[in-house]
């Protein structure tokens, strides 16, 4: 195709219009190409249109051509299709008389073929060169020797423009790199830290699933063993019952109706905490926090616990700040009371002591319940709100228990945005702490 143009100019008028429709064929084909692989025909179909309009004559759009043919043949890095169109602009501006400009593409050229290592090309174009210089009439005048030096500085500058040139598109090059680089390797980050999200909420399912699991066997396990046994205790008893009844032995017929009464009691505080353990798992468990006074709450609950109290004879002390108000959910703070003077009173000894304290900070209150009984092992403090370890232990009169009481309680204070612990010595009792802030978070 590029045969054609050059050969044009110097063609009969009838090849001329042959080698116009060629062209315009080509140019047909082009079009067809540059649909499937634009990187790679882009510069070819505008430097085919500006030489077409070489030919018929249109200035303006062969200028607009010929610069999008050299910005598509850098982009795509080809070096030696850029010396092409950089040379044929050349010849171009030549014809347009200005000769400014048509060094300018010349010189372009010649480092565009240097860049693509046409050693040959570049060779011819300095011989051009040097023979254009010895026709100028400006150094006409001039010795030979002269004209000898001063022709090879021109060629040495035209190199020197050369490396030049190749020197900025290697520091363009390496900058595109960099920037490249620094993109991917941006982009390698994210994907990283995306990833590592993705296995932390990984591992945060299978946490969750473990503890489900572990939730599961609990509850299966209370409800086969823990509430299966209180039970077992009232239907036996009861059928005993029956018998001394008849036989009149009052003595006994109490025992027994004790011994009933104390597993119906059992039982019954076991159903309570399952089904607010369940409320709280499925988040029904409503939440309604409001002012109470604690004296009143230690009031009832001491109430409650009598007879529990008396059987072991066992002295309940309070010593409460004078101002006993908490902000708090009331059916809440008194589950989690109840049950820690519950367990005190399980593992206290006969004729012992249990106190409870509230303090009260700048930001809330902290409430304790402490016993005198046989204290917690330091390897067991750690597991007694986990769900997936068993830290139910016998009482001082062997009463059993399942662990769930205080895996409930630390739910209903984490509800609050408070937070309780254990502090304890084998042989020596223990005190279990909770904070509540005055506004739950």
């Amino acid at each position: 195709m590029m045969i054609y143009f050059s050969i044009y100019r110097d063609s009969t008028p009838e090849k001329q219009t042959l080698i116009l429709s060629q062209l315009e064929e080509s140019i047909h084909l082009l079009n067809i190409w540059i649909r499937n692989n634009p990187d790679h025909y882009s510069h070819k179909l505008f430097l085919a249109k500006a030489e077409m309009g070489r030919i018929k004559g249109n200035t303006n759009e062969v200028t607009d051509f010929f610069g999008k043919a050299l910005q598509a043949a850098k982009k795509g890095g080809f070096n030696h299709w850029e010396g092409i169109i950089n040379e044929r602009f050349y010849l171009f501006w030549q014809e347009q008389g200005n000769e400014m400009i048509a060094k300018y593409y010349w010189k372009e050229a010649y480092s565009s073929f240097s860049r693509w290592g046409a050693g040959a090309k570049t060779s011819a174009m300095e011989c051009q060169y040097r023979e254009k210089m010895r026709q100028s009439a400006g150094i006409s005048s001039l010795s030979e020797t002269n004209k000898s030096i001063l022709i090879e500085n021109q060629i040495a500058e035209l190199r020197d423009y050369a490396l030049q040139k190749q020197d900025r598109d290697l520091r363009n090059k390496a900058e595109n790199h960099l920037g490249e680089l620094a993109h991917a390797t941006k982009r390698l980050r994210i994907e990283i830290a995306e990833r590592k999200r993705a296995q932390e909420e990984i591992k945060r399912k299978n946490e969750e699933l473990q503890l489900l699991n572990a939730t599961k066997d609990k509850f299966f396990s209370i409800i086969a063993h823990d509430l299966k046994s209180p039970f077992n205790a009232i239907v036996g008893f009861s059928d005993l019952l029956k018998e001394k009844a008849g036989e009149e032995d009052f003595e006994t017929i109490v025992r027994y109706s004790t011994v009933i009464h104390n597993s119906a009691n059992k039982a019954m505080n076991l159903l309570i905490n399952l089904m607010e353990w369940a409320r709280s798992q499925t988040g029904r468990m409503s939440f309604q926090p409001e002012e109470i006074d604690l004296r009143d709450i230690l009031t009832e609950l001491e109430e409650l616990l009598s007879i529990s109290l008396e059987q072991k004879s066992i002295s309940l002390e309070t010593n409460l700040h004078e101002n006993s108000l908490i902000y708090a959910d009331k059916a809440m703070i008194n589950t989690v009371i109840r049950n820690l003077l519950s367990n005190a009173i399980k593992f206290s000894n006969q004729g012992g002591k249990i106190i409870v304290s509230h303090s009260r900070n700048g930001k809330g209150s902290e409430i304790s319940v402490k016993d005198s009984g046989v204290g917690i092992p330091r390897s067991k403090i750690k597991m007694l709100f986990r769900i997936d370890e068993n830290s139910s232990t016998p009482g001082t009169n062997n009463e059993k228990g399942t662990g769930l009481g205080l895996i409930l309680y630390k739910e209903f204070i984490d509800k609050h945005g408070g937070r309780i612990w254990a502090d304890s010595r084998e042989g020596e009792g223990s005190t279990f702490r909770f904070s509540i802030p005055d506004q739950p978070r």
